[in-house]
C-alpha cells in the first residue's frame, strides 16, 4: 500500500489534536507534522516525497494563499486540503486561483475529512477510481427561467436511451427543484436520505433507492420540498454525493441551482463538463458575460465550460458571430426554439422524446446526447 506523508498547519490547538486523531485512523498515512503557522513549515517546493498538506486560513488568508501558490506551482508532489471557517464565494474564487481543490468547512466533520484524505491520496499516487470511466455533466444558468431544467431532463433522457447505460439525474435546485413535475414523479426518498446513508451506498442501494423513470436506464434523486431549508446537506456532503454515484452509473446529470455558491462551485468541480444554458436576447447575454467573468477566474479550462444557446432562432438580430463576440466565448451548441412542443411536454409531465419524437427539437437533444457520447 502507497503510504502518505501529512502536514498540518493549525493554529488552534483543539482544532488540530482533532484532525491528527483522525489521520490515525487511516491506514495509508505514514507520518503527521503539526505546526501553528505556514513559516514553521519549511520548504516544500523541492520535496519529493507525497505530501497532503491540511492548512488553516481562517487568518492570515492573502499570505496563507500565495504560499500554496508558490508550492503549487513547482511542487507537484504536494496537495493541499484548505480549512477555514469562512467559504463564501469570494473564498472559493481565490482558493481556486492558487490550484487548490479541496476545502473543508470548520468545525471539521470527521467523515468528510476522510474522504477528501483518501481522494487526495489516490490522485497523488495515480491510483485507479472505481469511478473514473463515469462522466459527470452539470447544467447551469445565471438565472432561472432559461430553460436549465429542460435541457438537464432531455439530455439525461437521450444518454440513458443511447448509450444503454445507466444515467442519474439529480436536482440540486434545493427546495425548488421542478425535475419531478416535469416527469411527473413522485419519489420515495430524497437527497437527504440518500446522503445520510451514503457509508452504505452501492449500486444495489441506489437502484432500489432512487426513482426510476418507468422502464428506463434513467433514475432521478430530488430533494423533498418538505425538508427544513436549514437542513441542507454542506457543500462537501454534495461533492461525496456525486463521487459515489460515479461508482453506479455511466453518467450523472446534474440540473444546479442558478446562484454562483459553494455548493454549485464544489458540483462544477466534481464536473467532466459544465453546460451553461443562456439565450439570445440583450439583458440575458450581458448577464451572462458577467457571470463567465466570474467563473473565469475560477479557472476552468474551455473544454470542461460549454455555452449552450437555448431557444435559438436564426435571425439578423442576433447572429452567432456577433453572439460569440459579446461573451469572447464560442457556441458549443444550439438548441431551436421549439416552445409549444416544449411546454405540452412539461405540462404533460413527459420527455420530448415521449411526446414528439420526430420534433426538431427531440432530433436536437439526440444529436446532443450523441455528440456528448462520442468525445468519449
Amino acid at each position: 500500500m502507497n503510504k502518505i506523508n501529512i502536514i498540518v498547519i493549525d493554529k488552534e490547538e483543539v482544532s488540530k489534536t482533532l484532525i491528527e486523531n483522525y489521520l490515525k485512523e487511516i491506514d495509508s498515512v505514514s507520518d503527521i507534522s503539526t505546526f501553528d503557522s505556514f513559516e514553521q513549515v519549511g520548504n516544500l517546493d523541492k520535496t519529493a516525497t507525497p505530501t497532503i498538506v491540511v492548512i488553516d486560513i481562517s487568518e492570515n488568508t492573502k499570505p496563507s494563499l500565495d504560499f500554496i501558490k508558490q508550492v503549487i506551482e513547482k511542487n507537484n508532489q504536494c496537495k493541499f486540503v484548505l480549512i477555514s471557517y469562512n467559504l463564501s464565494t469570494n473564498f472559493i474564487v481565490d482558493a481556486l486561483r492558487t490550484g487548490a481543490k479541496e476545502f473543508l468547512a470548520k468545525p471539521i466533520i470527521k467523515e468528510e475529512f476522510i474522504k477528501i484524505i483518501k481522494n487526495t491520496k489516490s490522485i497523488l499516487f495515480g491510483e485507479a477510481s472505481p469511478y473514473s470511466t463515469s462522466k459527470v455533466i452539470s447544467t447551469f444558468s445565471n438565472k432561472g427561467g432559461l430553460g436549465k431544467t429542460t435541457v438537464a431532463v432531455n439530455l439525461a433522457q437521450e444518454l440513458a436511451d443511447i448509450s444503454k447505460e445507466k444515467v442519474v439525474l439529480v436536482d440540486l435546485n434545493m427546495h425548488l427543484g421542478d425535475i419531478t413535475a416535469f416527469l411527473d414523479i413522485n419519489p420515495n426518498y430524497d437527497i437527504k436520505y440518500v446522503i445520510d446513508n451514503l457509508d452504505k451506498a452501492n449500486k444495489d442501494f441506489f437502484l432500489g433507492t432512487l426513482e426510476q423513470y418507468k422502464d428506463s436506464n434513467l433514475f432521478i434523486l430530488a430533494d423533498s420540498p418538505y425538508r427544513e431549508p436549514s437542513d441542507e446537506p454542506s457543500p462537501q456532503q454534495f461533492a461525496n454525493l456525486i463521487k459515489k454515484l460515479k461508482e453506479s452509473f455511466s453518467y450523472v446529470v446534474v440540473d444546479n441551482n442558478s446562484v454562483l455558491d459553494t455548493k454549485t462551485t464544489t458540483v462544477f468541480n466534481e464536473s467532466d463538463l459544465i453546460l451553461f444554458i443562456t439565450a439570445a436576447n440583450l439583458p440575458t447575454l450581458r448577464n451572462c458575460k458577467r457571470c463567465l467573468d466570474i467563473i473565469d477566474k475560477l479557472g476552468y479550462k474551455n473544454d470542461k465550460l460549454k455555452l449552450v444557446l437555448n431557444r435559438y432562432i436564426n435571425t439578423e438580430n442576433y447572429k452567432i458571430e456577433d453572439i460569440t463576440a459579446v461573451l469572447n466565448k464560442d457556441i458549443f451548441w444550439k438548441i431551436p426554439n421549439n416552445y409549444f412542443v416544449v411546454i405540452e411536454s412539461i405540462n404533460k409531465g413527459l420527455t420530448l422524446q415521449e411526446l414528439n419524437p420526430t420534433s426538431n427539437i427531440t432530433q436536437n437533444y439526440q444529436d446532443l446526447a450523441r455528440e456528448l457520447i462520442n468525445r468519449e
